[in-house]
């Protein structure tokens, strides 16, 4: 069975000298800067990072038109281990590389949805770095004088969600933000106070081919648990 790919969903706007990008906008400002290099942060051993575009693609999905790129991250340098039987220890060196690792990205323009791929590899780069050399490629694109605007799902998108989608996963990060947010959250706080928890993952799945039902179980209070403030875990 292939390995599911997860995506971090948020909403966002590119915004150049104050003003809001159209569709078409947007994907003309990838486009004719794909392949492109900009510094991003700082050195490291005396090679700067760099940072691109490339491969913008545009897709009719029904009535929406979806299009997707990819940002590339160059470090310029990569650490080699290995064992050295004269020493018998192992060693390691750092020396110049070329090679590039790469965040695919997907934009549906006119419901203002980014979905970001979260895999980390040799190869690839998770959500939250693609995310931040996203931001600085568009400030890049502009001279500095652009930003991209991202809002991620609140509580009434996660219920809207778990009630309409057919989702076959979910993830759930719970702490007590809010002990005193309600009957389930005090209990929570209590147990874990008792247990001496500071945290607490979990994740839950459909059978094959069935979707997740929200009742009084796990997704319930979970649901429960972010309404007061206690679990900031989601989908």
């Amino acid at each position: 069975m292939a390995r599911p790919i997860n995506y971090l969903f948020c909403n966002y706007e590119f915004e150049i000298d104050d003003e809001i990008l159209d569709e078409t906008a947007e994907f003309n400002l990838i486009s004719e800067n794909q392949g492109g290099e900009f510094c991003h942060g700082r050195e490291k051993n005396g090679f700067q990072p760099q940072i691109l575009c490339t491969d913008p693609v545009r897709r009719d999905l029904d009535e929406e038109t979806a299009r997707s790129f990819e940002i590339g991250y160059k470090p310029g340098i990569r650490t080699l281990q290995e064992y050295d039987s004269t020493s018998r220890k192992k060693i390691s060196r750092i020396e110049q590389d070329n090679h590039t690792k790469f965040g695919h990205v997907v934009t549906i323009p006119s419901l203002r949805a980014m979905a970001i791929r979260d895999r980390s590899s040799e190869d690839t780069i998770g959500a939250r770095q693609t995310i931040g050399r996203l931001k600085s490629l568009v400030r890049g694109f502009s001279g500095g004088n652009g930003q991209i605007n991202l809002t991620y799902a609140n509580e009434e998108d996660v219920a809207h969600a778990l009630q309409t989608w057919d989702i076959n996963e979910y993830s759930y990060t719970a702490r007590p933000l809010n002990p005193t947010g309600g009957a389930l959250a005090k209990l929570r706080t209590e147990m874990y106070r008792v247990e001496n928890v500071y945290q607490e993952n979990g994740k839950v799945k459909a059978a094959p081919g069935e979707s997740l039902r929200v009742a009084n179980g796990t997704l319930g209070q979970t649901q429960e648990l972010l309404r007061g403030w206690f679990c900031p875990g989601g989908v």
